[in-house]
């Protein structure tokens, strides 16, 4: 049954583009990084509820064709982004209900959302450009708020944020900078420092969110792992042999005079036999074994076949390696 990691990630180059991070991360952090694009689905939806709101009372004020096509096209994107996200909710809660067809229904909601953005940019150029003012406060409160909305949504993917906001602010400003109303000129000034300032906070928001995945992830680490061996903990080990299949076989080990080196050479030499044991452990037991330190001098080792030569053998060339 996919995961709800597999299920999230886009398949499509420009996609994943979009929805990665530019700093170095693993694949666990990129992928908590990605689902900040569907957290806050009420947000999303009301967003878009409000901009049909606006479009229905701007085309009553000004029913000229060219709000009549951005209508249009908006109700399209809408009813589209509207069953994308239906069906990917579905799939999240029942994976097995995941079709061959659904492989890029992630591909699908990013695009449209990417789009969404864009005609709602080239809607706010309509309202700037034509000169009438009570157009001109509706394009403004549609775009500048899409646009301040976003910034604090999705604080996991700058680049995509940083697209969708440049489709709506650049159209807005050009519009009002080719518009006939000379008091709406400035705002071909004003609204790169807001695209620059929302790009900022946006930017900002992502460092602290990857800064708290990352102290989670750490913190997450070190609760099931060993501090010293980085070998799974008692707790891990018991978690994994809980999981595991009835065919299986778990091997424990402890070493003779450990405490000896304790007492003769002090605790950073013991520490380092402990960490140099568990290397040769994991260098003797074949994938997907598993290697854990119990605590202190002891180790576990879960291999996951019962065959009773294959299990001696293990022992054997483990007793022959450490000591």
């Amino acid at each position: 049954m996919p995961s709800e990691q597999v299920l999230l990630k886009p398949r499509l180059a420009p996609m994943i583009w979009l929805t990665e991070t530019a700093a170095p991360v693993c694949v666990e952090i990129s992928d908590g990084l990605r689902r900040t694009l569907f957290r806050r689905m009420s947000s999303l939806i009301s967003g878009s509820l409000v901009g049909l709101i606006i479009i229905a009372i701007l085309l009553y004020r000004n029913p000229i064709p060219a709000f009549f096509a951005w209508a249009a096209v908006d109700t399209i994107l809408v009813l589209f982004r509207f069953a994308v996200i239906g069906r990917l909710m579905r799939i999240l809660r029942d994976p097995s209900l995941r079709r061959p067809r659904d492989t890029l229904v992630v591909d699908a909601f990013i695009a449209g959302s990417v789009l969404w953005c864009a005609q709602i940019g080239v809607g706010a150029f309509l309202c700037m450009s034509l000169g009438d003012p009570v157009l001109a406060v509706f394009g403004t409160m549609l775009s500048t708020g899409i646009v301040g909305a976003m910034c604090a949504r999705n604080p996991g993917s700058p680049r995509m944020v940083k697209l969708q906001m440049v489709l709506i602010i650049v159209p807005y400003a050009a519009g009002a900078a080719m518009g006939p109303e000379p008091w709406l000129w400035p705002i071909a000034l004003i609204a790169p420092l807001y695209l620059w300032g929302t790009i900022s906070i946006n930017r900002e928001l992502h460092i602290d969110y990857l800064k708290m995945l990352m102290a989670q992830q750490e913190s997450s680490h070190l609760a099931l792992h060993c501090s010293l061996t980085g070998l799974p903990n008692r707790s891990s080990f018991k978690a994994r042999l809980k999981a595991a299949e009835r065919n299986a076989s778990v091997l424990f080990l402890d070493l003779d005079g450990f405490k000896a080196v304790n007492d003769q050479h002090g605790h950073p030499a013991g520490d380092a036999l402990l960490t140099a044991v568990g290397e040769q452990i994991r260098g003797c037991v074949p994938d997907p074994a598993d290697v854990a330190r119990l605590g202190g001098d002891e180790f576990a080792i879960l291999v996951h076949a019962d065959d009773e030569r294959t299990i001696a053998a293990i022992a054997t060339r483990l007793i022959a390696e450490v000591a």
